[in-house]
């Protein structure tokens, strides 16, 4: 039996980061990125949080309560970014 050899793979580049958050990156070390409101707005090129405690508070933007703050796992903000903003839409 001839066995042929796998391609070799091209080495995963790091993201550049967006905006200058270069702290809100995903770091691959398999600890979870918290992010505030702030930090998304940034992300998103956003000049308020409104827009994101409103789809906070319509269930469409997963969050992590921490007592009265809300926290957004880089994990789960980047789901929703490549569904179109609609993670939770039915």
């Amino acid at each position: 039996m001839t066995r042929h050899a796998q391609p070799a793979q091209p080495a995963k580049s790091p993201r550049p980061p967006v905006n200058g958050l270069e702290g809100i990156q995903s770091n691959g070390d398999g600890r979870t990125v918290l992010l505030t409101a702030d930090d998304l707005a940034r992300r998103w090129q956003m000049k308020t949080t409104d827009q994101i405690y409103r789809l906070t508070r319509e269930g469409k933007l997963p969050v992590v309560r921490l007592g009265r703050y809300y926290r957004y796992r880089l994990e789960a903000v980047e789901v929703f970014e490549l569904e179109g903003g609609s993670a939770a839409d039915g």
